[in-house]
């Protein structure tokens, strides 16, 4: 999977910068970072110029305009992008038998209504 060799924020990065705490476990994240990066930046930057700014970050050959746009408006985005996907996660936890709502130490089962 060499799509997502380059991320430019961390899952520590989404903790230190949203309300989702330190404890959550990065597994619960990492995935919502990942499809952040590889459909929705994708997507706001386009094919080419995606691929050509992760091969700079990746080489450390991006330039001053580059690293400022990472700075300023990238990682903003991907911060609170990432956190839009990871929300629906955080409410409710998908497993074998069920999708249950979290709770402290128990699990509630959700149903249609």
């Amino acid at each position: 999977m060499s799509y997502i060799r380059t991320l430019l924020i961390s899952t520590a990065d989404l903790k230190k910068n949203t309300i989702i705490e330190n404890n959550l476990e990065d597994h619960a994240i990492l995935p919502n970072i990942i499809n952040t990066h590889v459909v929705d930046l994708y997507e706001v930057l386009g094919c080419d110029f995606y691929d050509y700014l992760l091969e700079a970050v990746r080489n450390e050959t991006a330039n001053a305009d580059e690293n400022k746009l990472i700075d300023r408006y990238i990682i903003p985005y991907l911060i609170q992008q990432s956190l839009w996907r990871t929300l629906p996660y955080l409410w409710a936890k998908m497993e074998n038998s069920t999708i249950a709502l979290k709770e402290t130490d128990n699990h509630k089962s959700i149903d249609l209504e």
